[in-house]
């Protein structure tokens, strides 16, 4: 897993003029959101709909 992130992040320049932020590729005017995130993952592929409830629904969480 860290050889992984090394890749993902072996390309990355920080410039002083640049702002520092993080982007929400799916809405990036409004950022993003609970509902967002919930919509994409429930919009994978039904084979990875098994991973992606895991996710969603965690089962330790208590009721409000």
């Amino acid at each position: 897993m860290l050889r992984e992130c090394q890749y993902l992040l072996h390309d990355f320049v920080l410039q002083v003029q640049s702002p520092d932020m993080w982007l929400w590729r799916l809405d990036p005017v409004r950022g993003y959101s609970v509902r967002g995130a919930y919509q994409l993952l429930t919009s994978l592929p039904f084979d990875s709909l098994d991973a992606a409830a895991d996710l969603i629904w965690h089962k330790q969480v208590p009721l409000k």
